[in-house]
This record gives C-alpha cells, structure tokens and sequence, in this order.
C-alpha cells in the first residue's frame, strides 16, 4: 500500500497544475492530458436536500432501520440494515472568477470526494405494548429509522484531478462551458480512459501529494517495523534451536563417555574375574598334595 500510495503522488507531481479555467483552452490541441484545477461548485438545475433546505451538485441518501436482536447466548446486540440507498446528480461545473465553467463528468469514480453531512436524523419506532412483547419473544426489537444525506454544496471551492478531454455533452446544461468550434463539442474533465488518477477534493494539490506521502512513509515505516520484528523472531528461533543442538550434544557426549567408562569397567572386571578363577583350582591342588 505505502508502494503504491508513493507512485500515486508521483503520478501527482507529474499532474499540470492550471490556475485559471480559461487557461485550459490552450491545451485543446493536447488532448487528452492530465490536468489540476480548482474552482467553485456550480449547476444550473440544483438539487433540493431532502433533509435540510440546501443546494447541492451531488447528493446522497442513505436510510437504515436499526434494530437489536437476540443472539444464541441470550444477549441482545445492536444491528442494522441498509433500507434505500440513492446516488442523486445533477450537471455540474467548476467555476472560476472569470466565469469559466468546465463540466465534470463519471464524478461517482473519482476518489478523495467525501461528501459533507447534510443531515442526520433518527425517527424511532412507534409500537404499542403488544407488538413491544411479540418482538421481545422473536427476539427481534426495531429501534427506528435512520436517515442521512451526504452532499458535494453548490458554491464549495474544490480541486479537481483528471484527464481534460472532448467532449459532446449537453451544452445547454453546461453554459458557460469552453467550446472546441465544433458543433456540440466542449472541454470536460473526467476519469482517465488509460488509467490514472481521477480525484476530487476539498483539499488543495500540495495538501493531497503531502497526504499520500505521509500515507506513504506510515507504510513503509510499519512495513520495516514487522520486518524488523520477523527479522528479530528469526533470529531468536535460530538461536533457540542453536543452542537446542549443542546442549543436545554436549548431552550425547557425556552418555557416550560414562558408556565407554563403564565398558572398560566391565572389561576391567571381567580379566579380575578371569584371573580369579585360574588362581584357584591351582591353590586347591597344592592342598591336596599337602595332605597326602
């Protein structure tokens, strides 16, 4: 991850910074090409928030019903489930102080684009006392409905990073937008065909390439601590089964040297014994010689 987030903000550093909208005209001749560029959010046919009274370019509505269930060890945890979930979006631009717009198309693929929180609001659940008992013994209780929109404003300044291309959009949505002389053929800024980064952010470009850096360098960071960590473990193990070997054969040493010590004892008592029992027959015939 930290490899990738690394050539990511390469991929930025290569990206051409424009400072004016009207400036991208002079890049009509390069299409396609990558470019970075700010302004403010603008549409002519707004979207009206469903939970608060405010316009937006994009908006997005999520409901879940919450509810607690029963699990098989009798206790009761708190779930939910996604009821309707909407992606609204009108035609949108950027705009600068010049009043030059560009059309932002394929917006629901860039990345980066956290929408801000319109609203947020819990509707509990209005049973009586008998539907209250029945879910109590089906071990199902719903708490209630919630509800929250997530919106990109009309008028939020944002940076914008693509692939500038042409394209026959809906010019009459669009006013204001560069055109190209041909008919129905305007500048628009959308998700690189070949691949590449398609971002969308409050942030402006040096904010966003710090961000993927320090991304970056955590990574790599953590990645050289488990590293270190498996190197260090490694390391112990082989020393734990060094040591496991030497004490093993200091042990087989001994076991072989009081072996051989005790093979010569055995040797050693045997020739005694020998020795012994030739002795003995001789001392018994002077003996009986004696007595005769």
């Amino acid at each position: 991850m930290g490899s990738l987030k690394g050539r990511e903000a390469a991929q930025l550093e290569k990206v051409e910074k424009v400072e004016r909208l009207s400036d991208l005209k002079s890049k009509a001749h390069h299409l396609p090409v990558l470019v970075a560029v700010s302004g403010k959010v603008w549409t002519d046919a707004p979207l009206k928030c469903e939970l608060v009274g405010r316009n937006a370019a994009i908006a997005e509505v999520r409901e879940e019903q919450q509810f607690m269930r029963q699990v098989n060890s009798g206790e009761w945890v708190r779930d939910q489930h996604v009821v309707r979930q909407t992606w609204r979006e009108a035609p949108w631009c950027l705009e600068d102080a010049s009043h030059v717009r560009l059309p932002v198309i394929q917006s629901r693929l860039a990345r980066r684009l956290h929408l801000e929180l319109a609203g947020d609001v819990f509707t509990p659940a209005e049973k009586g006392v008998t539907q209250r008992a029945l879910d109590q013994l089906m071990g199902w209780r719903v708490l209630g409905q919630r509800h929250k929109e997530r919106i990109l404003p009309v008028g939020a300044t944002i940076t914008a990073i693509g692939e500038l291309a042409a394209s026959s959009a809906d010019t009459a949505a669009c006013k204001g937008a560069m055109s190209l002389g041909h008919p129905h053929s305007i500048l628009v800024l959308q998700a690189p065909q070949g691949g590449g980064p398609f971002i969308l952010s409050y942030e402006k470009l040096p904010e966003i390439i710090a961000s993927l850096n320090r991304v970056s360098r955590t990574c790599k960071l953590v990645a050289n601590c488990f590293i270190g960590v498996g190197t260090v473990l490694i390391t112990i193990k082989v020393i734990q089964g060094a040591c496991r070997f030497l004490h093993r054969r200091k042990i087989r040493k001994r076991l072989d040297a009081e072996a051989r010590r005790r093979r010569l004892l055995q040797e050693q008592n045997g020739v005694h014994a020998n020795g012994n029992r030739t002795a003995r027959p001789a001392a018994d015939r002077h003996e009986e010689e004696r007595d005769i």
